[in-house]
């Protein structure tokens, strides 16, 4: 499995494009799958239900497999295949990067900054909504780009980061934090041919004391937002989730874990997950160590216990009985 790294060397390409907008009103957004309805836990399609959330919560293939190509979290390496932790960050870092371009905003009115030709082809624009108080607390900034390629990536969409705190330079390390809303308006990544679509609103909050160790969460909002991510192989909705963990620059230890519910086309309808111990592993691989817990309809349930790097026990309750009623071993890679 590979995807890049939230702080790697090789960001993301970040490239948006499509209409957007600035100012303060924000549109609530969110596509849904078929679906929202639980499913019922079975054998059957345990592989799946483990798979989406595996994907949900960690990092998709790129290659291969059955997965949707969407990361949160987990494995990472320098690569530029989809990350959509890493892509959010890489729009905040782009933003901050222009902060020193603007001028006191006494009207409170959206500044448009030049537009950007992107190294591929394509432009980027920036629009950013001062509120000329000494800090970017509530600045709310808006990334439009079209057809920007970078490193054998086109992009088209916008998004939107509206700060709620910013403390720290993040643009020249040290000590830094930083929370926003993030909200993704027909975001299209396309790599070797493959698009990847983004829709929806979430909360990103990131830290660091050292600039080694960084701390992050990803959430759902409290208005009841959700956030969608399509590619040919499945649509998948994240509801009421929270997706939390921390990556270590130096020893590349990465932890995380997901709660919450998310509805997949490929699986037919939702399931809620519950990690009992924290995903942990290094680099590129996958996890070494964690347990998460799905329930889907009638209290059916699916316990993913990682026996190492390269496998995980798959344990059902195929009837909501509490007694575990088929438990296979699958490989990571297979999900």
């Amino acid at each position: 499995m590979k995807s890049i790294g939230i702080l790697g060397t090789a960001f993301l390409a970040t490239t948006l494009a499509a209409c957007g907008g600035g100012g303060e009103a924000e549109p609530r957004v969110g596509s849904a799958p078929a679906s929202t309805s639980a499913v019922s836990l079975t054998s059957n399609n345990a592989a799946t239900a483990a798979g989406v959330a595996y994907s949900a919560g960690s990092g998709g293939k790129n290659t291969g497999g059955s997965n949707l190509v969407a990361s949160l979290s987990g494995p990472s390496d320098e690569s530029t295949h989809f990350n959509l932790r890493g892509l959010v960050h890489q729009n905040v870092m782009k933003a901050l990067a222009q902060k020193n371009q603007l001028t006191p905003n006494t009207a409170r009115a959206v500044i448009s900054l030049p537009v950007m030709n992107c190294p591929g082809g394509g432009t980027r624009n920036t629009g950013w909504d001062d509120k000329d108080t000494p800090d970017m607390g509530d600045d709310i900034v808006t990334i439009i780009e079209n057809n920007c390629i970078e490193d054998g990536v086109k992009t088209n969409g916008s998004v939107t980061i509206a700060f709620t705190s910013v403390t720290g330079d993040l643009t020249v390390g040290g000590a830094w934090s930083y929370a926003a809303k993030t909200t993704y308006s027909n975001f299209v990544w396309t790599e070797a041919g493959e698009n990847t679509t983004m829709n929806g609103a979430a909360a990103i909050t990131m830290s660091t004391s050292d600039n080694v160790l960084f701390k992050f969460e990803f959430s759902a909002l409290a208005g009841g937002d959700t956030f969608t991510i399509s590619d040919s192989s499945d649509t998948i909705q994240l509801i009421d989730f929270a997706i939390t963990g921390t990556d270590n620059d130096n020893t590349t230890e990465y932890i995380f874990a997901l709660d919450g519910k998310m509805a997949s086309v490929k699986l037919g309808g939702s399931v809620t997950a519950k990690t009992t111990a924290p995903f942990m592993g290094l680099g590129v691989n996958d996890p070494s160590s964690g347990v998460m817990v799905l329930t889907g309809a009638n209290n059916t349930k699916i316990t993913m216990t990682t026996i190492d790097s390269t496998n995980v026990r798959l344990e059902t309750d195929s009837n909501g009985d509490g007694i575990v009623d088929d438990t296979k071993t699958v490989t990571w890679n297979s999900l």
